[in-house]
């Protein structure tokens, strides 16, 4: 195993030192990809993480590995500036990997709640893309089905429920975990008496 991703995996992510986050910045822009996925997965979670750590991030959603970005968007939804929502909204239109794509409508739904109350320019672009070869997975319908779900669209909780009905045990743990943290209190009833159902 390589030696770098070794000490990786050996920092305990709930007590990253300084010396550790700066390897772990280090490891952003290695040669090899499953390093920099794993130093994205990583990087926020230091105490020691600043804004240049999210510019880094920012940065590499234009990496060339889809496992790398994937790391990236995941990272990236803790985040509430507005300008690493505009930059993952474009990589929703301009991603070539459908599970990438799926993280980033994630993130740029995470990110954008956050950062907006008004949400309705949000809301045409979820329904245009929806609309488009682009969302061509149930993840990703899904997906955008749980940003208008934040975004306070009508329908669209019951939209995620019919998901629940899928044949993949993926894509019915998708919409438990979509509402562990994210269901309004207004709709507890309702959803726990579906998962009942299930």
């Amino acid at each position: 195993m390589n030696n770098k991703f070794e000490r990786l995996l050996s920092i305990a992510i709930d007590n990253i030192s300084y010396d550790d986050t700066v390897f772990i910045r280090s490891c952003l822009t290695d040669s090899d990809y499953e390093i920099r996925s794993t130093a994205a997965s990583m990087i926020l979670n230091s105490p020691y993480s600043d804004e240049n750590d999210i510019e880094l991030l920012y940065k590499m959603c234009d990496d060339e590995e889809a496992l790398v970005r994937i790391e990236v968007y995941d990272a990236l939804s803790c985040c509430s500036e507005k300008y690493v929502a505009d930059k993952i909204k474009s990589a929703i239109i301009s991603e070539d990997n459908c599970v990438s794509r799926n993280y980033a409508i994630i993130c740029w739904t995470d990110v954008t709640a956050k950062i907006t109350q008004d949400y309705a320019q949000e809301i045409e672009f979820i329904k245009s893309i929806q609309k488009s070869k682009l969302i061509c997975t149930d993840h990703c319908r899904l997906s955008c089905y749980y940003a208008l779900y934040r975004f306070g669209e009508a329908g669209s909780l019951e939209s995620m429920l019919d998901f629940l009905n899928s044949n993949d045990y993926h894509i019915q743990c998708a919409v438990v975990n979509f509402l562990s943290c994210s269901v309004k209190s207004q709709d507890i009833p309702t959803v726990n008496s579906e998962l009942e159902r299930v």
